[in-house]
């Protein structure tokens, strides 16, 4: 190889290394109101460093989301401000390098009138998304409400080899159990043609592990999903409250579609 070529081919290598994206991180999170939990449009969201530098700012959405790229990792500062509420200043919220940290906001209503509220300054949890859930739309569904959801951070909160003590008190969400392993047995489990056990469709990572239905007879959700091996949970009692992309999932009593740790 000639000197010339091999100069070159550095030059192109340097500038192909130079080129290549650096990991962005973010912040992101939903405004919802403190007592009803339904997301609030239009709230004037800001973003800063401990020290004051301005990150931006934004407004929430119809959905009540709002996400900031932020420059580097560290501690940032949210605040969210709207007519008719408390504004409301988060403690600091750790952002590490290529990943977004998930924050929810609840705001409170603010019986004082006229352009003067108070503000407070509110723990928010944070957790930092997986990317691997973030791209399969875990979080998105998760700050829209749509079903119930489980994080690893709540997992963990249980300390239990069974899924069913973490899904135990949930909302639309019956534990039955039966020997060794517990199963989950939503409503209408009955209709005026069928009777019998409802169970739910289980699914990990986009398979089918269980079809749900009335005849019932598959394995229970204890033996087929460990809490420990997952990042999240998402919960649907019913069909009708089912993303669009599940509906191929669906069964009379909804599903249980579970992520594994990657």
């Amino acid at each position: 190889m000639s000197p010339r070529i091999a100069r070159t081919l550095a030059v192109l290598s340097v500038t192909s290394i130079a080129a290549t994206p650096v990991a962005a991180q973010g912040l992101r999170g939903t405004v919802v109101d403190e007592h009803s939990k339904r997301p609030i449009a239009g709230v004037h969201v800001t973003a800063s460093t401990t020290t004051g530098a301005s990150v931006g700012d934004t407004r929430t959405g119809a959905d009540g989301e709002f996400a900031f790229r932020v420059p580097v990792i560290g501690d940032y500062i949210v605040r969210a401000t709207t007519r008719g509420y408390v504004t409301t200043v988060t403690q600091p919220i750790g952002v590490v390098a290529g990943m977004d940290a998930s924050v929810q906001l609840r705001l409170k209503a603010s019986p004082t009138p006229g352009d003067t509220l108070p503000v407070v300054t509110e723990t928010v949890p944070v957790e930092q998304e997986v990317p691997y859930l973030a791209s399969v739309g875990f979080y998105a569904r998760l700050h829209r409400g749509l079903g119930r959801f489980l994080t690893r951070a709540q997992l963990d909160k249980v300390r239990s080899d069974r899924l069913t003590d973490a899904l135990r008190g949930m909302p639309g969400v019956q534990i039955v159990c039966s020997g060794q392993y517990c199963d989950v047995q939503a409503p209408g489990a009955t209709s005026m043609f069928t009777r019998g056990v409802c169970q739910q469709t289980v699914v990990l990572d986009g398979v089918v592990v269980r079809s749900g239905g009335i005849s019932g007879g598959g394995d229970p959700v204890d033996r087929l999903l460990n809490p420990f091996n997952l990042d999240g949970v998402e919960v649907y009692s019913s069909p009708s409250g089912m993303p669009v992309q599940f509906k191929g999932y669906m069964s009379p009593c909804g599903a249980i579609i579970a992520w594994s740790r990657r």
